[in-house]
């Protein structure tokens, strides 16, 4: 009996082993079929990839096992838009508010509000509960006639 387990174990452990880079592609080929879906980075592990990987393969300019990717400039656009609708939406919106309604993260919201307190869109105010709102920029109710707002054609 031991020696029929022994030799329906090394059949699974060899089985295995043959459908591993199977299963390997499978995940990678799904993770690209998502992301092509939706423009949104894949969730998940990735396929492949050791936990952490070495420093000199990435240029070193992330820390070990970081998952970040650079977002294209549509991404970007796209969430800037986000950002000003719902700011345009509810006036006094706080970054956290924000965050949340536009899925978006912490550094993500920090970075379009900094863009467009610095272009003039739009500008923080004191709220009552001692937090900072924001709102559009006095005189602005909506994008420029350029489609881009902050910008004038002259």
């Amino acid at each position: 009996m031991t020696d029929l387990l022994d030799s329906i174990r090394a059949e699974l452990r060899t089985r295995l082993d043959e459908l591993r880079p199977l299963v390997r592609e499978y995940e990678r080929l799904q993770e690209a079929a998502t992301a092509l879906a939706d423009g949104s980075p894949a969730t998940g592990k990735r396929a492949g990839r050791k936990h952490g990987g070495s420093k000199a393969r990435r240029g070193g300019s992330r820390r070990a096992g970081s998952r970040r990717r650079a977002s294209s400039s549509s991404e970007r656009e796209v969430n800037r838009e986000k950002v000003m609708a719902l700011v345009r939406e509810r006036p006094g919106i706080t970054k956290a508010e924000l965050k949340d309604a536009a899925g978006l993260s912490s550094t993500g919201v920090a970075q379009n509000l900094r863009r467009m307190l610095h272009r003039g869109d739009v500008r923080e105010e004191a709220l009552p509960s001692g937090s900072t709102g924001y709102r559009l920029a006095d005189g602005r109710t909506g994008p420029s006639a350029s489609g881009r707002d902050g910008e004038t054609d002259y």
